[in-house]
């Protein structure tokens, strides 16, 4: 059985494509992205917020997503194939 984060990732699929082509092509363009929410602007480069954007989009959990895997792969532990 897959935990939430990862249930979460895989149903977000299409969606983080779509996302990631759009951000694609603005990272291609030497675009810069703004949080608004910063006290100073500052600008960094699409490729490095990119999948940080497309999580906190999703709502996923890198380190709750990365403990799923882990308890997965746990001697015992279901097999994800069959759920």
């Amino acid at each position: 059985m897959n935990g939430p984060m990862t249930q979460r990732l895989i149903a977000g699929e299409a969606e983080r494509k779509v996302l990631s082509m759009f951000l694609g092509s603005l990272g291609a363009q030497d675009l810069r992205i703004c949080a608004k929410d910063e006290l100073l602007g500052t600008w960094e480069p699409i490729a490095q917020t990119h999948q940080d954007l497309i999580d906190r989009h999703q709502q996923i959990d890198r380190g709750l997503l990365a403990a799923e895997r882990s308890a997965q792969l746990q001697p015992g532990a279901e097999c994800a194939c069959e759920s």
